[in-house]
């Protein structure tokens, strides 16, 4: 569990670049994750994950391309697999094309 909330922690030369909303969201999101990482109730998997903050145009593609980017550079020898990637859509806003617009989480 401590690995996965220093996992989570933005630098402190990063965090100063972050805007004061991301800041607090940030915080609020650090606090619920801490609450729940000390529930001994819950099931924590080391593979699976909830990313939250994507861009609005991100879809289940570019999740996955990500995942994959992101896992070369944390493991360069290693075979990157991504099983299941899917990016949560808001289907009551609607992108320029008339696609449903990414909710901001995958």
């Amino acid at each position: 569990n401590d690995r996965l909330l220093k996992e989570m922690i933005v630098p402190n030369h990063k965090f100063r670049f972050m805007s004061e909303a991301d800041q607090h969201k940030r915080a609020y999101s650090m606090g619920d994750v801490q609450r729940r990482l000390l529930d001994t109730s819950r099931h924590l998997s080391d593979t699976r994950l909830l990313i939250r903050n994507l861009p609005r145009s991100m879809d289940t593609k570019g999740l996955r391309a990500l995942c994959m980017n992101a896992t070369r550079r944390w493991a360069p020898k290693s075979i990157p697999k991504v099983a299941h990637a899917k990016v949560l859509m808001d289907q009551n806003k609607l992108d320029d094309n008339g696609r449903a617009r990414s909710r901001g989480v995958g």
